[in-house]
Parts: structure tokens; sequence; C-alpha cells
């Protein structure tokens, strides 16, 4: 009888091994059809204030490739504030896997799409998070089947007229607009002013050329102070200047137009180069 006890052990703890291998999800490389044209991105030296009346420094530091990055486009606000609805998602062009905390473009086995913080369980199964802090999306997890991942590694702050999606319908394929990315450098940024939009350490995009519009982040100069970051709100009689982030509050900056040396739009957030 205890034989016969222990031979349905082993069947059972068989079946459940059986399961766990069968739960597991399959981890492969996405792949899409939008890829950045090589192009050379200056990174400029500095962000701090230039007292010799030049504005930031647009002397060549630093030059890098921006090439073979396959591009998507946001459809939903699942990653909202780091990406938006019609912005552009710039994955890695590398062949490497995710690791968590990773934000990934996802499309699963059967055909959903997704754009989430990537994690990945001990049983092999994969969790997806949204970054949203407003409104609730909830975790989708992928216990089996073959799904294709890619890290995002940017965002580029394109407004484009898209159809809004739902929950596995967050991203949709999409072409770098011919010229998006003249006259654009990077400038690194240092401390957290920015958070979550961009972080400590990463590299936002400005575009040299072009008008700051209201609401827009841009990259201001202004005589006698430092060079900032902010949420521009321009006036004839004054700019208002606004800190992003959320959870270090500052008085906005009121900002006499005659004083501003130059200002520049910010474009885009590149995490990683």
């Amino acid at each position: 009888m205890y034989k016969e006890i222990g031979r349905f052990k082993d069947i059972y703890n068989e079946e459940l091994a059986s399961q766990r291998i069968q739960s597991r999800a399959a981890i492969r490389l996405l792949s899409v059809n939008g890829i950045i044209p090589d192009t050379e991105l200056e990174i400029v030296r500095e962000v701090a204030a230039a007292h010799n009346g030049e504005g930031i420094d647009w002397d060549e530091n630093e030059t890098l490739a921006l090439e073979g990055h396959p591009v998507v486009i946001l459809t939903t606000d699942v990653i909202s504030p780091i990406g938006l609805i019609g912005q552009y998602l710039v994955l890695d062009n590398q062949e490497r896997m995710p690791a968590n905390k990773d934000l990934v473009a996802v499309e699963t086995e059967n055909g959903e799409r997704h754009v989430r913080r990537f994690w990945q369980e001990e049983d092999g199964s994969v969790v997806l998070e949204a970054t949203n802090p407003t409104k609730p999306w909830l975790p989708v997890r992928l216990r089996e089947g073959e799904h294709r991942f890619r890290r995002v590694v940017g965002v580029l702050f394109a407004n484009l007229d898209v159809t809004i999606g739902a929950e596995g319908r967050e991203w949709v394929p999409g072409e770098l607009a011919d010229g998006w990315l003249n006259d654009v450098a990077g400038v690194r940024i240092r401390g957290t002013s920015m958070e979550p939009v961009v972080r400590d350490g990463q590299t936002v995009l400005v575009k040299k050329t072009g008008e700051i519009k209201k609401a827009d982040l841009g990259c201001v100069d202004i005589e006698q102070t430092e060079t900032v970051i902010k949420r521009c709100y321009p006036g004839n009689e004054e700019w208002v200047l606004c800190s992003v982030n959320p959870s270090e509050v500052e008085d906005p900056m009121r900002v006499d137009p005659g004083t501003i040396r130059y200002a520049y739009p910010v474009c885009g957030v590149m995490f990683e180069l």
C-alpha cells in the first residue's frame, strides 16, 4: 500500500513539474519594420549657464551614431508621463533580452501589443506593469507561449494622429518622418528636476531650430541665471517656467523675455545611448 501511495506521489510530482515547464513564457526578440536612418547625434558639452552671451556651448564634445534603432508609435497612456499617445518609442538596436525593470515593447503569441515595465518571476512567467501613476492599468501576466520583446531606450516627442488603443493595442508600427532628427543635439541631464520624464544621466534631445509653444518642454538660457529645462509658458510680458518633477515642488520661474538668450524646444529623451 505504501508503495502504491509513493507511486501516486511520484506521478503527481511529475505532473506538477510538467505544468511548471509548460507555464514558462518563451522570450524572443521583437522585430519591426520602422528603423531610424543613420544619424550622427552631437552631445553638447553641458547645460550650464554661459556667461559670454552665447548660450549653450554647441561645440562638439562627443558624437554618437544613432542608427538602426527600430521605432513604434505609442497609442495609449499606459506609460504616461514617460511616453504619451502619438509619440515615437525608440527601441534597442542591440539583440539584448530584457531584464527586470526594463521598459519593453511586447508582441504576445496571440497578437496583443503591450508597452510595460518588464518583470520575470521565479516560475518563468512574465509580469508587465504599467507606469501611469494616475490611471489604473491591470498588470499583464504571460505564463506560457512564445512572446517577442524589445527594450525601449528612448521617446521622441512627436504629436502623431493615431487611433487611441486599449489594453493589448498599446503600440502600432510606424516610420520616423523624414528629417525628424535634423538639427537635433543631445544634452546630458544631471539631477532629478526632470523626473519622471527624464532621469539623472539620461540625454535630452533638443532642436536647435523651432519655436517653443505653450506647455512645451524647453531648454532655456537666461541672462545671469543658469540654463534650465522646464515646462514653458511663453508670453509677451513674461515667460513662466515650471518644474516637471511632481515630488520636488518648486515655485515657477517668471522671466522677462528680454533676458532670454536662447530657447530650444525639447524633442525627446534617450534613456541610454
